[in-house]
């Protein structure tokens, strides 16, 4: 590969784990939201649990819904960080290659 091809290879991959960050950030705020969604169904339940005016079944189904949630969030937030982390590096790797194409040129007296 050619030393352009590997910058331009390194711009590539900044863009898209710039997308990916963004991407990830919508699935923590989904989740989020989901989450608001289950721990209120579920805090319902329980207060109808306590008058005795839910199935258990009904129950189940909301503390399994919280649960799920919860997961879910902890999956989008890992996976956010893990854009993140990727986004560095290959910021990173692109800055190096910048450095030398700049410093190429110094040295070509460009």
């Amino acid at each position: 590969r050619t030393f352009e091809t590997r910058l331009k290879e390194a711009e590539a991959a900044v863009a898209v784990a710039t997308a990916s960050i963004q991407l990830q950030t919508a699935s923590v705020q989904r989740g989020r939201a989901t989450l608001d969604k289950a721990q209120a169904d579920f805090d319902r339940a329980q207060s109808l649990r306590a008058r005795g005016t839910v199935s258990d079944a009904s129950f189940d189904a909301a503390q399994a819904a919280l649960d799920v949630a919860r997961a879910d969030v902890a999956v989008a937030e890992a996976q956010l960080t893990n854009a993140r982390a990727t986004l560095a590096q290959a910021g990173e790797v692109r800055q190096r290659l910048a450095s030398v194409a700049r410093g190429d040129r110094a040295h070509r007296g460009q």
